[in-house]
């Protein structure tokens, strides 16, 4: 490999390296743009804020951070600059997750779920043993009712002597 290799591999490993960077942090004066601004917007009011970043691109600058509002809600401001000095703004909503309950808390609920299961079963038991007797008869007459279509099916084979 002659030195144009090289040159050519390091700058292909530096364009690499430019695409999957991250996108760079937000500053504090930045941070404060969006808690200023986006209540004008219509957003939510910013009480934390979580996260924040910015991408350039050739026709625009993207900004976005992300924030804790009220009624347990994570939101995302967003501002794209233009370079002739237009910009657009956007936010969006949705309701953090609720959190997970510990197992010791689930292990109790099945084990509740588990006594009124062996309740139930015990109630439907009961009720079969009630009803035992309806069911033997009914099995009866379903023999029965086999038993006579058999008799019917059977064909009447007789065999006829052609010699």
């Amino acid at each position: 490999m002659g030195p144009l290799s090289l040159v050519r591999a390091a700058l292909l490993l530096g364009l690499v390296g430019i695409c999957y960077a991250e996108p760079k942090k937000l500053n504090e004066k930045q941070i404060d743009y969006f808690k200023k601004h986006a209540e004008e917007w219509g957003a939510p009011a910013v009480l934390k804020v979580l996260d924040g970043g910015m991408e350039k691109t050739k026709k625009a600058q993207k900004l976005k951070m992300t924030y804790e509002a009220e009624d347990n809600q994570i939101c995302e401001v967003t501002l794209t600059k233009y370079p002739k000095g237009m910009s657009t703004h956007g936010w969006n909503c949705h309701s953090k997750p609720d959190p997970v309950e510990p197992e010791e808390d689930i292990e109790e609920d099945t084990e509740e779920e588990g006594e009124e299961k062996k309740e139930k079963d015990k109630k439907e038991e009961e009720k079969k043993e009630e009803e035992g007797t309806d069911e033997e008869d009914s099995e009866e007459k379903q023999e029965k009712k086999i038993k006579r279509r058999r008799r019917r099916k059977k064909p009447e084979t007789e065999e006829e002597d052609f010699s």
